[in-house]
């Protein structure tokens, strides 16, 4: 590659010759869209299984942290192959326009991966008082495990909203309910996260 004469007539050799180090500066542009990212099949990816992460915009030409050619219709997709505790974590994307190689969107919104492990103990699930509940009153649930957790989830089969989540006082972790309503029925189950993107089967 040939020196690049800056405006000042600096010169920046090529890459190649020693002492010299190749620096891009990116820029991001407010004005292009905002790329999308999914994970497939879902956010739980069962250990040493599969999953793809897929970043899609209109007029990308690569999307990074690793760069990838677009893969049809503007989109691209990584292959993790063999899903181990390391691939856990939170991704995003961002891409750049055909046309101009140094200015990059703004980035995806974050994604978390979580990495299921089926040899952890299943966790327990107890409802107090009991299992039916009177309209307006207040419901315990509680869920623990054999051995260490740094947090419980409690999901309700069908619901698409966050989980709620707590700090186990020991092994176990409490949830209440209060005021109980007719949106309130359902079927529970938890789960619980051993660290950060790692997670149990949920209980029975």
């Amino acid at each position: 590659l040939p020196p690049i004469i800056s405006s000042l007539g600096f010169t920046c050799p090529p890459p190649q010759e020693s002492h010299a180090v190749n620096i891009s500066l990116l820029s991001s542009d407010p004005e292009l869209c905002k790329p999308q990212i999914s994970l497939k099949p879902n956010r739980v990816a069962v250990l040493r299984n599969n999953t793809t992460v897929q970043c899609w915009a209109e007029s990308a030409t690569a999307l990074s942290p690793r760069l990838m050619e677009p893969d049809g219709e503007d989109e691209a997709k990584i292959l993790i192959v063999g899903v181990n505790w390391g691939d856990g974590g939170s991704y995003y994307c961002s891409y750049r326009p055909r046309s101009e190689a140094f200015v990059f969107s703004e980035a995806s919104d974050n994604v978390e991966l979580l990495v299921l492990y089926p040899d952890l103990p299943r966790p327990n699930i107890n409802l107090n008082p009991s299992k039916i509940a009177v309209l307006g009153s207040n419901v315990t649930i509680q869920c623990w495990v054999e051995g260490s957790s740094k947090r419980f989830f409690l999901h309700k089969a069908g619901e698409q909203m966050k989980p709620q989540s707590r700090k186990p006082d020991g092994n176990m972790a409490t949830f209440t309910i209060t005021n109980v309503g007719r949106d309130d029925g359902g079927r529970y189950c938890c789960s619980y996260r051993p660290e950060l993107f790692t997670s149990s089967e949920t209980s029975n």
